[in-house]
This record gives C-alpha cells, sequence and structure tokens, in this order.
C-alpha cells in the first residue's frame, strides 16, 4: 500500500511542555529518539506527521500513515486529540483487515505514563503497551522519565523504546514494494523461522528480563505470544491462553518475589501469571506420549525471602515443577538462561529443517583487553592500522558483521556491545550523525543486558573534520586525532593505559 507518511504520532500537547535541562519536550525528545533508531534500520528517515501538525479536514491517519502510535497518558485520554482518534478506530473496528501490513499490527500504543486499562478505548486496551515509565520497588508508583540518560532509563526507557523502533520498522519495511514481491515472499516463507514461543506475564519485579528474552525472541523472527493483552478475569482468558499454546512447542515463565508475596498477590498481572502457569501445567500434562511440550521456569539467583512462609511456598512450587513431565526449574543468571533458550530453539528448529543464527560474542575477559572498535564497512582499510595495533599490544578486538541480514547484523552488534571492555568507535568518512548512533548505542547497551560498567570510550577521528566535542566528553567519551590522517601509536597511548587495568 502506498501511504503518504510512515508514522502518525498521536499526542495531547500537555504532554509536551519543555523539560528542565532540556530544550524540548517530552513528546519532542521521543520523536528525535525514534527517528535516530528508525532511520539506522531503514538507512534513511521516516517520514512523521504528528496529530499537531494536522491542518487537513477529515485526516484519517489509517489512510494517509503506515504506522499509527498513540502516545499515552492520563491527559492523552481525557484530550481532544484521543476524542478524535477514537472515531476513526470505531470506524477501523468494523473493517479490521486496515489493521494489519502482511499479518502485522500497524498500530501501537507507547504509554508515557501509566494509564488504568479500564479507561482506554476497547481496541487500544487490547494492543502490547511499550512503557516507557517504570515502577519504583521503593514508593509503589509508577515512575515518569524526565531524564532520558542515566542507570534506569537505560534499562528501561531505552530499551522498549528499541523494542518499538524496531517493530515499528518491520511494519514500514514488509510495506515496501521491493520487500513484497512474489520472490521476497518466497524467500521469507523458506528461511524465517515459524514456530511461536510463549511468553507468560510476570510481576513488575522481573519486567526487565521479560521484555529482554521478548526482543532476543522476536529478533530471530519468532513469534511471541500472548500478542494482545490479556485480563485474568475475562471470561475469554483461559480459551485464549489454551488457544496460544497449543501454537507452541516452549513455554517460558518467570518466577520471583511478586509470585510469593501477599503483598502483589491481588495485583492483576500476577494474577494472570498464575493463571497462565496453571493452565500450562495442565496442558502439559494433556501432551504426555504425544507431540513434546517444554516449558522453561526461570527463578533468579539472587532472590531472597521476606520470610519462612515465603521460602516454603517457593520451594513447594520448584519441587510440584520439577516432577511435572517436560517442566525444567532453573535458578541461574539471566544470561545463562538466555543461552539455554537458544539452544532448546536450535534443537526445534533442527527437527523442522531450518536453519537457527544467533551470533555469539566472546566472553568479557578479566584483564580488561577485550575492546570493541565499531567501525562503518566504508572505513574499515583505513581502522586496520589501529586494529593491528591493538592486537600487537595483546588486545582481544571484537569487529562488528559487514554481512548478512540485518536482524544478524544488530544481533552480533549487540552482542558485542555486551561482551567488550572497553570500545572505541573509529571515524574517517562516515558522517558525525553515525557517530553519534553509535554513541548512543554504546549508551543503551545496559538495556541489551549488559551488567558491568565499561573501562574507556573513545572516538578515533582519522581527519580533522570538526565535531561537537562537547556533546561526547559529557557522556565521558575520549577524543583521539590523527594527525594528517595517518595512523600514529603515540596518539592513542593515553587511552590504551586507561583502559589496561
Amino acid at each position: 500500500m502506498a501511504f503518504e507518511y510512515d508514522i502518525f504520532l498521536s499526542y495531547t500537547s500537555t504532554d509536551n511542555e519543555k523539560l528542565p535541562g532540556y530544550d524540548a519536550g517530552w513528546v519532542d525528545n521521543f520523536k528525535k529518539f525514534l527517528d535516530t533508531l528508525i532511520s539506522q534500520l531503514l538507512q534513511h528517515h521516516p517520514k512523521i506527521i504528528t496529530s499537531q501538525e494536522i491542518t487537513e479536514p477529515g485526516f484519517n491517519p489509517f489512510e494517509k500513515a503506515c504506522v499509527v502510535i498513540y502516545l499515552v497518558s492520563p491527559e492523552y485520554i481525557v484530550s481532544g486529540e484521543f476524542i478524535k482518534e477514537a472515531e476513526y478506530l470505531q470506524l477501523l473496528m468494523s473493517n479490521s483487515n486496515n489493521m494489519r501490513i502482511d499479518g502485522k499490527l500497524r498500530m501501537f500504543k507507547a504509554a508515557k505514563s501509566f494509564v488504568e486499562p479500564e479507561k482506554y478505548h476497547p481496541l487500544l486496551r487490547e494492543l502490547v503497551s511499550y512503557d516507557l515509565f517504570m515502577y519504583d520497588p521503593f514508593t509503589g508508583l509508577m515512575k515518569e522519565f524526565n531524564a532520558f540518560f542515566g542507570q534506569d532509563a537505560e534499562k528501561t526507557y531505552w530499551m522498549r523504546l528499541v523494542d518499538l523502533a524496531y517493530d515499528i520498522y518491520k511494519v514500514i519495511y514488509y510495506n515496501q514494494s521491493q520487500a513484497i514481491n512474489a520472490d521476497f515472499k518466497q524467500k521469507a516463507t523458506e528461511s524465517m523461522p515459524d514456530e511461536c514461543i510463549y511468553l507468560a506475564e510476570t510481576g513488575n519485579d522481573l519486567l526487565i528480563q521479560k521484555n529482554i528474552i521478548r526482543r532476543e525472541l522476536e529478533r530471530h523472527g519468532y513469534h511471541v505470544l500472548p500478542d494482545k493483552v490479556l485480563s485474568p478475569h475475562a471470561v475469554d482468558t483461559n480459551v485464549t491462553i489454551k488457544s496460544d499454546l497449543d501454537k507452541c512447542k516452549l513455554s517460558i515463565h518467570l518466577i520471583g518475589e511478586s509470585f510469593i508475596s501477599e503483598e502483589f498477590e491481588n495485583r492483576e498481572e500476577v494474577e494472570l501469571m498464575k493463571l497462565q502457569n496453571q493452565i500450562a501445567v495442565e496442558y502439559s500434562n494433556t501432551k504426555k506420549n504425544s507431540i513434546p511440550f517444554r516449558r522453561l521456569i526461570w527463578i533468579p539467583q539472587e532472590l531472597s525471602f521476606a520470610d519462612d512462609k515465603q521460602q516454603l511456598l517457593m520451594e513447594s512450587f520448584i519441587s510440584n515443577t520439577e516432577s511435572m513431565n517436560g517442566a525444567e526449574v532453573l535458578k541461574i543468571p539471566i544470561e545463562e538462561f538466555k543461552s539455554l533458550i537458544k539452544r532448546e530453539l536450535a534443537t526445534i528448529k533442527d527437527d523442522k529443517g531450518y536453519g537457527y543464527f544467533i551470533p555469539e560474542a566472546a566472553l568479557s575477559s578479566d584483564s580488561g583487553k577485550n575492546i570493541y572498535v565499531i567501525v562503518d564497512a566504508i572505513d574499515i582499510s583505513k581502522c586496520q592500522p589501529v586494529v593491528n595495533h591493538l592486537k600487537q599490544n595483546g588486545f582481544d578486538v571484537l569487529l562488528p558483521m559487514f554481512e548478512g541480514d540485518i536482524m544478524e547484523v544488530r544481533a552480533s552488534h549487540r552482542n558485542n556491545l555486551n561482551a567488550c571492555d572497553s570500545c572505541l568507535i573509529f571515524s574517517d568518512q562516515v558522517s558525525e550523525q553515525w557517530v553519534k548512533s553509535k554513541v548512543l548505542d554504546i549508551l543503551k547497551a545496559p538495556g541489551f543486558g549488559r551488567k558491568k560498567n565499561m573501562i574507556g570510550k573513545a572516538i578515533y577521528l582519522s581527519t580533522d573534520k570538526l565535531i561537537d566535542s562537547e556533546y561526547y566528553k559529557k557522556y565521558n567519551f575520549s577524543i583521539i586525532r590523527s594527525n594528517a590522517g595517518n595512523f600514529e601509536k603515540e596518539i592513542i597511548q593515553p587511552f590504551l593505559k586507561q583502559i589496561t587495568v
């Protein structure tokens, strides 16, 4: 389908008031970050129009834009913008064929702050929410992000924004004419994994871990179920869970404090988590001596108990689960659990005759001598003397992938960001926008699963072009500039001393 715009963003002006310490409002920052992320995937900037820019009478976002984003908040739900969009949502419900492109939903719900489910339009209520806020365990309240850089933002805001950007990219990409010809569809059908994986609900205490697992599964072509919001009290929820499980060979359950604490037992997500686990147990029992169905249950190693009752509840759950057919309880680090999921899925793929590619980065070294050199293919020959010098000085050098499909390349990039001790961005012919996008990737690394601080970060410039030095210094990047474009080992030595531990 041909659209005038790639993205229509609906929001209320109340949510875009200027933030302290920033030159723009919350929505303007969101739009800028989203544009940057999607442009890295599309290789061009998406054409975005917002509800505040519409002057055309009767503008129907579903006719004009490939993707529609609802940036929701308590203020948005009662705003004039939402009232207008609700009219088009009502029309859409009468013709649901327009809701999807190549089976992918065109509508996305990004939540700036928490909105009670009953206040949503029925169609919005069922959409999976990309929550750009966090649960504060100290106050028990939902916390809105008004600072976009920092440990909490990197682990929550950026992780979910990356998810949103990637999912939007997939819709736009599949709508492009060059991506929907018959040859492409045949190739995609033959090469892409088609299994569904059931990822059960969890409490807020393990929401980050759940999103990390969801993201990795989706990046490798798996359809993660459930793909809509469920309520434990809805009459059709049990049927929906059973129907989804019937499409899957594996279900994944993350069990933490919220599962055993009386404080959380009446929360809707905890009730749903327990219901999904119960139905998965019943479903697994019906699969004995038939098509294999596996359940993986992960419990964080650092889980502590407030009293003996909680400990007994967890021990009873583990004992009962381990005795069941096809179930495995794992109390291991999340990275090891992710690796186990990969091995399990690789086995499934082999049985079906599919290849399953997940690039594995080398583990981070104890010496600190593991450095990721981020370089574009256009600059690799100019960067080679730097790489050679690092290797001669005992550094293990990680490099990006330059071939493969976009999911493989990005997965390799994320793995390298997680594995390295230090990063060096090399710039010769690339634009400063490219450099800044890589800086942003490094800042977002905790959201990709990175566990420890980076020892050193640097930008190596092989030309005398002007750059925004203050921007990079603000995020503690060293600037290394060569003279006359030639590599001189003396100029990189201060950085190497800094990162040698």
